[in-house]
């Protein structure tokens, strides 16, 4: 990761002075959508294609943690190609533990662009004399969101650490240091870093506004953060400790509030949505169709282990369980179990699957997974890809298609970059 750059240094002294005349209720915590410009991106409103999540700590299985809760769909197109489409080159952008990143933009048939905070760090691995644990550290991620600006990704879960941003997927400037966040999401033009008091940016990070407290009733931390576009686009905080909660904001974060009817087992978790349906995977499968207000347990779930992940693509929620899928065209009545295939050459290890990361990007119409469920980090990293969801051809790692030894990966967001360098 790259300190700030000078560019975007003369930027923040120019902008310091012009917001004490533009932007002085902003300052004051008035963030609010009228005085904010809906930046021209997909999306103006995605958090999170589905983000994601934190991992337990030699697992890989989804459990709480600093991170995002995964919410914004991002909208459709249709794809141009190259840099005659206006929002640029589609790509995904993967970031993991010890300040780990790297990128796609050919629909995760290659990824490139590995970069880390250290390369003989190894997570978990107590046979390596570099044996980190590496859920609470300065480079431990903690949330990606795809905004107007780029990706924006915060590290640091206990020890402090950094908030960074990157537009081409490849250079990262540092936006605040010295932080700890729980997960970043993005919508109606603003980046909302999650904690007790949330921070609110329009400007790509160039500045920031305390705005809206979260108050948890118990000493919950604040870990995940997504915003749904329902309505005028709603974001939410969630935090766990003895219990998981959730929170609701409708004024861009300016404040937040309990939801009108939460059951004790929905909170902290992972959420995607669609025009009407929010689904919530906490404890139990929550849902929503009130725009977040009232949520209701789904009685008859999917059987699905730990690690299993929600997606919302082509008009159907899907919720894999590593070798498997289930779909939903209401998130309330699912169908029958059907399992991951693959294409002729690429193998998948059963006890673990495709599992742990998927992202849908609409545009290219295709999906991305990496697979690191079961503890199976570094060496053991795979990694797929698929047009329809349900076939997936494996990466060829060894022919330098992607990182052979990756960081144990956290987040998993698509966008856009300006070209694939």
């Amino acid at each position: 990761m790259k300190n700030l750059s000078i560019k975007n240094l003369i930027t923040y002294i120019f902008f310091s002075v012009v917001t004490v005349f533009m932007f002085s209720g902003c300052l004051g915590g008035d963030l609010t959508a009228a005085n904010i410009e809906s930046p021209q991106k997909p999306n103006d409103n995605s958090e999170n294609s589905s983000g994601d999540e934190s991992i337990n700590d030699q697992t890989g299985d989804t459990n709480t943690g600093g991170g995002n809760m995964s919410g914004g769909n991002m909208s459709g197109g249709n794809m141009s190609g190259g840099n005659n489409n206006p929002l640029g080159v589609p790509a995904f952008v993967a970031t993991g533990h010890m300040q780990s990143s790297m990128y796609s933009c050919d629909g995760g048939v290659t990824w490139k662009g590995y970069q880390t905070e250290s390369t003989s760090v190894r997570c978990w691995d107590e046979s390596s004399p570099n044996n980190v644990e590496c859920n609470h550290t300065s480079f431990s991620a903690s949330g990606l969101a795809y905004g107007a600006d780029g990706f924006m990704a915060t590290f640091g879960w206990g020890p402090l650490g950094d908030v960074v941003i990157t537009a081409n997927g490849n250079d990262w400037d540092i936006v605040k240091t010295n932080v700890m966040k729980g997960g970043v999401s993005y919508g109606n033009g603003i980046y909302l870093l999650n904690n007790r008091t949330v921070e609110l940016s329009d400007n790509g990070g160039l500045t920031w506004a305390r705005a809206g407290k979260v108050n948890f009733s118990s000493a919950s931390t604040a870990r995940k953060t997504a915003f749904v576009n329902q309505g005028q686009g709603i974001f939410f905080s969630s935090g766990s400790a003895s219990i998981t909660e959730l929170q609701v904001s409708r004024d861009n974060g300016q404040t937040f509030n309990v939801p009108s009817s939460l059951p004790s087992s929905c909170g902290d978790g992972e959420m995607v949505y669609n025009d009407s349906t929010i689904l919530l995977k906490s404890n139990s499968l929550c849902r929503s169709t009130d725009q977040g207000d009232t949520w209701q347990v789904v009685s008859n779930p999917p059987s699905v282990g730990q690690g299993a992940k929600l997606v919302y693509a082509n008009g159907l929620f899907r919720y894999y369980n590593r070798t498997s899928v289930y779909t939903s065209v209401d998130g309330l009545t699912w169908g029958n179990q059907q399992p991951i295939t693959l294409t002729a050459g690429s193998t998948m290890d059963s006890s673990r699957g495709i599992g742990g990361h998927i992202e849908y990007h609409p545009e290219l119409d295709s999906y991305v997974a990496i697979s690191q469920a079961g503890g199976h980090f570094y060496e053991s990293t795979e990694y797929y890809h698929s047009k329809n969801g349900f076939e997936w051809t494996q990466v060829n790692k060894v022919q330098g298609n992607a990182p052979l030894s990756p960081h144990p990966v956290r987040h998993l967001k698509a966008g856009y970059i300006p070209n694939c360098q």
